[in-house]
């Protein structure tokens, strides 16, 4: 009994990248449809949107068992419009959220154990970064000055550096590291709304959802 409700969870996963907001129905694992959102318009739109995805797929939010949202870290104002509408539709329907780890998921996405070490780093902003090392099975997160995370992360081993922090600082890492650092082309932006969805969906397994999502902002401990 309890794997033939498994087989049917559907849910909605829900991605803020810098650029736009991608809302996913998924069934398990597997993506049913998907909108993409113009970050501008995701306070005006985003729940309609969700509605709009839910009646093409002949859906209503109580069929759903719950939302799962990247809540961070990202750009604050979409992050906290999305968690702000997400948490509102919990409000007035009682949908489980879950909240995920947006830097664990794209770490997670892209494990690859030929690179022992990986870094993740995505724009903060003011010379800022996000970021997320994995080293072996040792993964630390966190918000850093780009010039101090770098000489920090000074090594005699290759690194493999990935995000759109990579792309915003990619001459100084070359600077400091030389052939020491790998960047792959084409480097994701981001995590996937894909990702998301799994971390979410495994969460809903464990039990771990949420009434409420605080947005994650690492940035109040830089120091420069």
């Amino acid at each position: 009994m309890q794997e033939q409700k498994i087989n049917h969870i559907q849910y909605i996963a829900i991605q803020n990248t810098y650029e736009e907001i991608e809302v996913g129905l998924y069934n398990n694992d597997q993506l049913l449809g998907k909108i993409n959102i113009h970050k501008n318009e995701a306070s005006k739109t985003l729940l309609i949107h969700i509605e709009i995805l839910l009646t093409l797929h002949s859906l209503k939010i109580n069929n759903l068992s719950f939302i799962g949202v990247n809540k961070g870290p990202g750009p604050f104002t979409t992050l906290r419009t999305v968690i702000a509408s997400v948490n509102a539709l919990n409000f007035a329907t009682h949908i489980p959220l879950i909240g995920v780890d947006g830097l664990y998921a794209f770490i997670s996405e892209y494990q690859d154990t030929n690179w022992p070490v990986t870094v993740v780093m995505l724009n903060a902003f003011n010379n800022d970064v996000y970021y997320a090392i994995k080293h072996d099975d040792q993964i630390e997160t966190g918000a850093k000055n780009i010039n101090v995370l770098l000489q920090e992360l000074k090594s005699n081993q290759k690194i493999r550096f990935m995000g759109n922090g990579t792309k915003l600082f990619e001459t100084q890492i070359k600077e400091t590291f030389g052939d020491l650092a790998y960047i792959p082309e084409p480097n994701p932006n981001t995590c996937s709304i894909d990702s998301v969805a799994k971390l979410a969906y495994q969460k809903w397994l464990k039990k771990e959802i949420q009434e409420q999502i605080l947005p994650l902002y690492l940035k109040d401990a830089i120091k420069k």
